[in-house]
């Protein structure tokens, strides 16, 4: 795989979980108080996050870590960096959004 493709990859990756965050903290914090079907809820849509990164192939450092092979670490850390570009690009998008959740 391209250096190219496999940015593009780990980016993609980076946003499924970025967007699986964003939902599982928006119905954990959708209320006062604790409420177990928010907990819920919020872990199943993170775990269609991670159902699409495995559907669509996509390279997720967690997934990548365990299986790279000797002289790979610079494919590991450019997945990690794609990862945490994805992740920050819906986190940017998240704050400049009105939908932010309330944080307290």
């Amino acid at each position: 795989m391209n250096i190219t493709k496999e940015l593009k990859s780990s980016i993609m990756a980076g946003i499924c979980v970025g967007i699986a965050g964003f939902g599982y903290l928006a119905a954990r914090d959708s209320g006062t108080g604790y409420n177990v079907t928010r907990e819920i809820a919020g872990s199943i849509l993170f775990s269609f996050a991670l159902l699409a990164v495995v559907n669509y192939k996509l390279l997720l450092f967690t997934g990548t870590a365990g299986f790279i092979k000797k002289n790979e670490g610079g494919r590991l850390t450019l997945i990690l960096l794609g990862n945490i570009v994805g992740c920050l690009l819906v986190a940017m998008m998240t704050r400049l959004s009105s939908i932010t959740p309330a944080v307290n």
